[in-house]
């Protein structure tokens, strides 16, 4: 289990330094652009870096977990539809996999 904190945790950094937003912003209530995409981009890499559940992750982000499964789906969407989302996914996902 506590693996498993940790790479949520590292999914949820690494999203943040790219968008300039700390680990508390992620968390807090704030629904600014940048804090916006980095608590989604977070979420997403959490779902695809790590076997965590919804619900483990969604404590981590201190959101319900139906709301880890609808980042999770949009996302998915976002980069089956656009070449650029795939490749910041994958610089993203490289990140989180260099800090293991």
């Amino acid at each position: 289990m506590p693996r498993t904190r940790n790479h949520v945790d590292l999914a949820m950094r690494v999203a943040g330094e790219h968008f300039g937003v700390s680990i508390a912003d992620i968390r807090s209530q704030r629904r600014s652009r940048n804090v916006h995409a980095a608590r989604t981009w977070g979420m997403y890499l959490a779902c695809a870096t790590t076997e965590a559940s919804y619900e483990e992750i969604g404590k981590h982000f201190r959101r319900d977990h139906t709301i880890v499964r609808v980042v999770e789906r949009g996302r998915s969407h976002e980069i089956d539809d656009s070449k650029e989302s795939a490749q910041f996914f994958e610089t993203l996902k490289a990140q989180v996999q260099g800090l293991r």
